[in-house]
């Protein structure tokens, strides 16, 4: 049976050789985590891809997979300790992600009846927004003291909970999604939604649910969490990218 393909390793490196025209062809593996690949007839040299990426089946491509956007990636993660603030900067990668996920666990805040608050920033947290947020908010008990909070169009940050409280006894946890605008200078808003909930030693539940935007005209590079001017003793959030494709 002949061999119509085959690959060899010959002085001058890799080759396909086909036995039957009895010619060499060169492969060449130029660059550092090249891969190799067969198209149904040839060999080919597949170029590595863009850092991050990972290698993904696609009937469609030449040598049947290509390179892609992870469905999910982990960004950044940090902790609270005694912080005034939490920020993620320099994030932003319109290539791969339709937009961000963000969560945080047992966060704790100094004081009683504070908020956690976000803002975002168009310039890798040089500065932040403090205006032209828009947002509206519900919070569920587990009492008869359920509340809409209608929306507010001049508002300074994003309140993404009810209210600490017990001296720091109530923990927060949540976690939203922001979707950055296709087009901002069109006039096409950032969204954002979210869900926390507060849990603690006292005998209240609390879960807010909401959704708001912003004016700004650019791109959001950064996202900032805080205590309503106090600080938080402890507490983690993550940042994670969410698939473009």
């Amino acid at each position: 049976m002949a061999v119509t393909n085959t690959l060899n390793i010959g002085d001058d490196g890799l080759q396909d050789f086909d036995s039957t025209t009895g010619d060499f062809t060169a492969v060449d593996l130029t660059t550092k985590g090249d891969l190799l690949g067969f198209d149904g007839t040839d060999y080919q040299r597949f170029p590595i891809g863009t850092d991050g990426y990972v290698l993904k089946a696609d009937s469609a491509e030449t040598l049947g997979f290509r390179w892609a956007c992870v469905n999910s990636e982990y960004l950044a993660t940090a902790t609270a300790s005694a912080s005034t603030s939490i920020e993620f900067n320099d994030f932003a990668d319109g290539e791969c992600f339709a937009g961000y996920k963000l969560v945080w666990k047992n966060v704790r805040m100094t004081g009683e009846e504070i908020d956690l608050n976000l803002t975002f920033s168009i310039d890798n947290g040089v500065s932040w927004i403090t205006s032209g947020y828009k947002y509206v908010r519900d919070s569920i008990r587990d009492d008869t003291g359920d509340e809409i909070f209608p929306a507010d169009d001049s508002a300074s940050y994003i309140q993404l909970n009810g209210k600490s409280g017990d001296s720091g006894s109530i923990s927060l946890n949540g976690e939203g999604y922001f979707y950055p605008s296709s087009d901002p200078t069109a006039g096409l808003k950032n969204g954002f939604v979210f869900s926390s909930t507060n849990s603690g030693s006292n005998s209240q539940a609390l879960r807010s649910n909401g959704f708001g935007l912003n004016d700004t005209t650019s791109q959001v590079t950064g996202f900032r969490f805080s205590g309503g001017g106090t600080t938080m003793t402890s507490g983690d959030f993550y940042l994670y990218g969410v698939l473009q494709e």
